[in-house]
């Protein structure tokens, strides 16, 4: 064989070579960058800790994608106008809440301005209404108070505070039988709700049946030990019935629960005065007057207690606080007037 026969034989083993290895060639490469993909996939921490169910990861976002673009494309007109909604009925459930506090505190005009308030945006909110017809009460404005807590009714019929409030209104006008009959009936919604069962005593007791009401005072207290409010209550009632002795006892027992009671300061110093102890009703209205100075019938009570002690000159001053924050004094001031001649 010539060389150059040699050269040609040698360059066709070559070509030949050539094209039986390029397709395995082809063929590794490929299976060789997929294998690994689907093993990362599969041992990938979110598919061995998804719950079934779970809806599949987000995707990470593209490189040079705006931060919050997704969450602002998941956001609608609906879901920020029901997002606004809910911020502003928490809002006013919270201005609500002050409110009660000012009143229970005596600040009675900040309380009425944002009840007032409240009522200009939700006509129908039912502790603005309830607060409004108490504060109507407080002023010897029962008709101004029927109306506010039938509103209050007409929004939420069940519920246990406009209740409460309602079975108060009907008694400061006279209608103890309805008052009776709306507590007793009441009571189905909740046998065990320490206010229906004080909405009962209180319409027992304004009916005349007082030892009815202390038992609905003592399952108030029963069902609540710790309120001081049911042992108010149960304390006023008992000294209605001229349980003098374990009234006081019952009175003292709601100033520990809460020496910070108003109610059962209040309470205690008239149980005094008419048993006959005006020096230790005055030491009690003092109590009263020192938590809410704003309170005109505590001044008032503290003056009558101190004039029954023969003390008129702090007699007068206290009248005449009294007068200041609106209570009609002008027959005790006569008789403080009288005893100060003596």
């Amino acid at each position: 064989m010539t060389s150059e026969a040699r050269r040609l034989s040698c360059l066709l083993v070559i070509l030949l070579t050539a094209c039986l290895l390029a397709p395995a060639c082809s063929r590794g490469d490929s299976g060789g960058s997929s294998a690994p993909a689907r093993a990362e996939t599969a041992s990938s921490p979110s598919a061995e800790t998804a719950a079934p169910g779970d809806a599949p990861a987000a995707a990470a976002p593209e490189p040079g994608a705006e931060p919050g673009v997704a969450a602002a494309a998941e956001r609608t007109p609906a879901k920020e106008s029901a997002a606004a909604g809910a911020a502003a009925a928490q809002g006013i459930e919270e201005r609500s809440a002050q409110a009660a506090q000012w009143y229970d505190a005596g600040k009675t005009a900040d309380a009425e301005r944002a009840w007032s308030g409240i009522l200009k945006e939700n006509p129908a909110h039912v502790g603005a209404l309830v607060g409004l017809a108490q504060i109507r009460l407080d002023r010897d404005d029962p008709e101004g108070a029927s109306e506010a807590v039938d509103r209050a009714l007409k929004a939420n019929p069940q519920s246990v505070p406009a209740i409460k409030t309602k079975v108060a209104v009907l008694l400061a006008r006279d209608k103890t039988q309805e008052a009776v009959t709306l507590a007793r009936s009441s009571l189905k919604l909740d046998p065990k709700s320490p206010a229906l069962q004080m909405a009962l005593g209180d319409a027992e007791r304004g009916y005349g049946d007082v030892p009815k009401a202390i038992e609905a005072y003592r399952r108030m207290v029963g069902i609540n030990p710790g309120g001081a409010v049911g042992w108010t209550k149960l304390g006023e009632a008992l000294a209605d019935n001229g349980d003098a002795r374990e009234a006081q006892t019952t009175l003292q027992h709601a100033i520990e629960l809460n020496p910070e009671s108003y109610a059962a300061y209040r309470a205690l110093a008239r149980m005094q005065y008419d048993e006959g102890h005006p020096d230790q009703a005055a030491d009690a209205w003092s109590h009263a007057v020192r938590l809410q100075p704003a309170r005109g019938e505590a001044h008032e009570g503290l003056a009558e207690a101190l004039l029954a002690a023969k003390r008129p000159a702090e007699a007068r001053r206290e009248a005449e606080e009294a007068r200041r924050l609106g209570r009609n004094v002008d027959a005790l001031l006569a008789k403080i007037n009288a005893a100060a001649k003596k």
